[in-house]
């Protein structure tokens, strides 16, 4: 069963997970011809606004040509919500393919992200990680600037930033 909606979160607010569909499927029993090509069934809209608080709806599903039936017409949607709240991290800056005379600032770069209030000791540095590349820099003596790219972030950290967003690196001669 698919959900088709239309939601609205207040700000500060997100689904804790997944939207809830019970039961999340349905037995569809009709002519061979017609079942072949069916893979899924939709609900009824779903729509709300201002969401802030868990919500639980019934939902019809739509309603089958006449030769095909179904084992339900309704499901319940439940939706968790949770508040949302900025993290800030030290994440340790890594350097790619750097010769053994090098030198760069900074050595660790400040990741902002918002997160559900649920998650929020689950994430540390070890779930990020930003670095630069030097492979295909020319590495002459000198001072030399890169853009720092972000590599790995965790699925939910929502609104990710960092700074600064390039890194000064130094070559010395030995």
């Amino acid at each position: 069963i698919v959900l088709s909606d239309s939601l609205r979160f207040m700000p500060g607010y997100i689904p804790q997970g997944p939207i809830q569909l019970k039961p999340d499927s349905v037995w569809v029993n009709g002519p061979t011809s017609l079942l072949d090509s069916i893979t899924q069934w939709v609900t009824a809209p779903l729509v709300v606004e201002a969401i802030q608080a868990g919500i639980t709806k019934k939902l019809s599903l739509l309603p089958p040509p006449p030769e095909i039936s179904l084992s339900v017409r309704n499901v319940q949607a439940s939706i968790q919500m949770e508040q949302v709240t900025d993290k800030l991290l030290f994440v340790p800056l890594k350097v790619r393919n750097a010769p053994d005379s090098l030198k760069y600032f900074p050595e660790k770069v400040k990741v902002t992200c918002t997160i559900g209030l649920s998650k929020y000791n689950n994430i540390d540095t070890s779930d990020f990680s930003v670095e630069i590349d030097l492979k295909k820099v020319p590495l002459g003596e000198g001072k030399h600037t890169l853009p720092i790219q972000m590599t790995k972030k965790p699925p939910e950290a929502l609104s990710v930033q960092f700074t600064p967003k390039s890194a000064e690196f130094f070559i010395f001669k030995q």
